[in-house]
């Protein structure tokens, strides 16, 4: 021991003769050894030396680096013969979706985070961002909205919401005011504005001007009006800005005027009856004027030398006729006392065609006023009968040729062509309470239907629904409802029914009978939108012969139209009346007698099933597929 104790002052003396740095750190005197090498001890923080056979230690300098043998430390240095780890290392990757660790070998490791774990992906236009396979996924994109229409919204990463204005006077769909007050809603300055616009006077022009809700206040429109004349029932409409009118009066929406005729009635709605000149001679045709299709100015008088000295002529066309008052050679033409309505509407040349003899000289220098005044007064051969042939009538076809002289026919129709005109011819016409013989206009107007539709004069039947064979319900329409969609659409259809005007068209049995007006009647409504057929009805007194032959198993038939209602059930119309009626009540598609049935001539006894059938088709050509017979 003591020997040990020498040896170790020595080395320090020798140490610090030397330079040999030592440290204040503790001295450690190791095993034996030979050499240096076999004093190591590993440790990078102590130095080792062999001396005098013995390990000598000595701790290295503090702050000297070393290796702590751990790769999650930086920096290592020795202290008191140590080795001692420094700062750790940073193994923060920046992903929300892993999470990171620091082996003591292998360093930073990153593993993922569950999957839909919540994450922030640094963009604030997201929301609900989770994580997947060690990324932060977008979620959904943030809504920016901020109530105003007149603002576009956007989103920023960074910032996130924001708001632009639109351009101004963007329209913004919405609107303020009324009438004419009435405006589109638009942007300014990113905010809308509405001002309405200034009322105006009520006017009458469909338009509410004033702004107060109601179109055309104080004009009364739509309200019923009573016509003038043949123009009916109407509503009042506006006519000017200021005025109206009743529909139905001339230029009217539903004008029913038509030019003037002399038929007792105001045809031009004018207030006036027969008010009609179409000669302009100041001389109404329907009344007084004698002479229809009166030139003015008149020709007469034919010679150069002009009208001779109390001579009379019509010169200028003013309907009075001219004289002179002075001399051949210095006339003075006047108007005389005389005009054209003294003479009935005849010029002097009209009257001078009528006058027997030679009247060149009054041709030539013009009438003199004896000749005047005997066709004023209707003497001799100036009286009708003589001088003109007379139309009593008034419908400008002369007695001796008039098909009926005295009943207004200009048309002069003659459906049988008898030689009798159908206005004072006879027919059978037939309602619910028989048949009787009066005229075709006379027929159409108490409701009835010409008997000679079905050859025969004693019966007509009307009505029906669909045979059998047309695979549709067989229910005949309630038309007696009043209120509800049924109603409504018998309403429309009664009114559209009088529209298409079949029902006003004349009768005639050679070129427009029964089976016409069923036809025109079913194309009318189709046209309308209405599901519209053609219906047959085949009638024998005493029962069909053979069957319900269309060839031989009729002695009669008649046409009507029916109308398939939205209810499925069917309505029957009388073309030629134009009234809804009925006659199949057990929907059996045949006729059978019942109280209020809407027959002709016909009473219940004789209307059984076994006498009428009811046959319905799309329209005549598919009656004349099967053989129906159409005259």
């Amino acid at each position: 021991m003591y020997k040990k104790l020498l040896l170790i002052t020595l080395f320090l003396f020798l140490f610090a003769i030397f330079l040999i740095p030592v440290t204040t750190a503790e001295v450690t005197i190791g095993e034996s050894c030979l050499i240096n090498e076999d004093c190591n001890d590993g440790n990078f923080c102590t130095q080792n030396f062999c001396d005098f056979g013995l390990c000598i230690i000595i701790p290295t300098h503090d702050g000297t680096a070393c290796d702590d043998n751990n790769v999650c430390t930086l920096s290592d240095i020795c202290i008191g013969g140590e080795c001692i780890g420094g700062a750790y290392l940073n193994c923060n990757d920046n992903n929300q979706c892993t999470e990171d660790s620091c082996n003591t070998e292998f360093g930073c490791l990153y593993s993922e985070v569950p999957l839909g774990q919540s994450c922030d992906d640094g963009n604030v236009c997201t929301e609900n961002n989770v994580c997947s396979n060690g990324v932060c996924t977008e979620g959904n994109l943030l809504t920016c909205e901020d109530g105003n229409i007149c603002t576009a919204e956007l989103c920023d990463s960074e910032l996130g919401c924001a708001s632009i204005p639109v351009p101004d006077n963007t329209p913004t769909g919405n609107n303020c005011g009324i009438g004419a007050c009435w405006v589109e809603a638009s942007c300014l300055a990113g905010q809308e504005t509405c001002t309405p616009l200034e009322p105006l006077t009520e006017i009458c022009d469909g338009v509410d001007n004033d702004c107060d809700g109601s179109v055309d206040d104080g004009f009364s429109i739509g309200e019923y009006c009573e016509g003038i004349g043949q123009c009916g029932l109407g509503r009042l409409e506006c006519a000017t800005l200021s005025s109206t009118r009743c529909s139905t009066l001339p230029e009217g929406s539903n004008d029913q005027s038509s030019s003037e005729v002399c038929d007792g009635n105001d045809n031009d709605c004018d207030g006036e009856v027969d008010d009609l000149d179409l000669d302009n001679d100041n001389v109404n045709d329907c009344d007084n004027d004698k002479c229809l299709g009166t030139i003015l100015p008149e020709i007469i008088p034919l010679s150069l030398s002009g009208l001779s000295p109390n001579h009379f002529s019509d010169i200028d066309g003013d309907g009075i006729f001219e004289t002179n008052i002075g001399s051949k050679n210095n006339p003075n033409i006047v108007d005389s006392e005389f005009s054209l309505i003294d003479t009935f509407g005849c010029s002097v040349k009209q009257i001078l065609e009528c006058k027997p003899g030679n009247n060149n000289g009054e041709l030539e220098n013009g009438c003199t006023q004896g000749t005047l005044q005997n066709f004023i007064n209707q003497n001799g051969w100036a009286k009708d009968g003589v001088c003109f042939n007379p139309d009593s009538d008034r419908d400008l076809i002369p007695d001796s040729i008039d098909n009926c002289p005295n009943d207004f026919n200009p048309e002069q129709e003659d459906s049988d062509g008898n030689g009798i005109g159908d206005v004072c011819d006879t027919f059978s016409c037939c309602t619910e309470t028989g048949c009787s013989r009066t005229t075709i206009d006379l027929c159409r107007n108490i409701g009835g239907v010409i008997g000679e539709c079905l050859g025969i004069n004693e019966f007509v039947i009307t009505g029906g629904d669909p045979s059998p064979e047309a695979n549709v319900s067989l229910r005949p329409t309630n038309t007696s409802v009043t209120t509800g969609p049924l109603a409504e659409f018998i309403r429309n259809l009664t009114r559209d029914v009088g529209t298409t005007g079949v029902n006003n068209t004349r009768y005639n049995a050679t070129s427009y009978d029964c089976d016409d007006f069923a036809h025109d009647l079913e194309r009318n409504l189709t046209v309308l939108g209405y599901n519209a057929t053609y219906t047959l009805i085949g009638c024998a007194a005493g029962g069909p012969t053979s069957g319900y032959n269309f060839a031989t198993g009729y002695p009669a038939f008649h046409a009507i139209t029916d109308v398939h209602a939205p209810d499925g059930t069917i309505i029957f119309i009388e073309p030629q009346s134009g009234r809804i009626v009925n006659i199949d009540f057990d929907g059996d598609g045949q006729v059978e007698g019942r109280s209020g049935e809407y027959v002709y001539g016909m009473g219940p006894a004789q209307l059984t099933d076994n006498n009428c059938k009811i046959h319905i088709f799309e329209d005549t050509a598919g009656a004349a597929a099967v053989g129906a017979p159409r005259d």
